[in-house]
């Protein structure tokens, strides 16, 4: 089931967030994406939107997708549990209701992410070296033509 987001989600989504973001980067060290959780929240929270998926067995949130503007994917990720079953591709396919546009920002190393993307349609357009990271940048865009 996807949901709106509400204010007891956040310090679960945090650790779990924390969690998948340290599996799909393995040469960045956990303490850089420690550093980066009050961003997440941050941007999470500043976006207009924000959903998450909760399993409807369990009632464990399994993955978040936040959108920011009309057209930025801030974030999406799922639980390891919760992969291939669906969950990430009914948060994208709930990020992309309505729009013509929708623009996401992968790390290179993050092969995850990005065939995931490119599952749902999304092609790189540009990338740029991330400093932080020591990685490339991705732009990955999804068009609805």
């Amino acid at each position: 089931m996807i949901r709106a987001v509400c204010g007891d989600d956040w310090d679960l989504l945090e650790q779990l967030w924390l969690k998948v973001v340290c599996d799909a980067h393995p040469s960045v060290p956990r303490s850089y994406w420690e550093g980066q959780l009050d961003y997440f929240r941050r941007s999470c929270l500043r976006g207009e939107t924000a959903w998450v998926y909760q399993d409807d067995e369990s009632r464990e949130l399994a993955g978040l997708v936040a959108l920011d503007g009309d057209d930025q994917l801030t974030t999406l990720f799922v639980a390891p549990w919760a992969r291939d079953r669906g969950a990430g591709s009914a948060l994208m396919a709930r990020a992309k209701r309505g729009r013509s546009l929708l623009r996401v920002l992968v790390l290179e190393e993050n092969l995850l992410a990005r065939y995931f993307c490119q599952k749902h349609h999304f092609v790189e357009v540009d990338r740029e070296a991330c400093g932080e990271t020591g990685q490339n940048r991705l732009l990955m865009e999804f068009r609805c033509e």
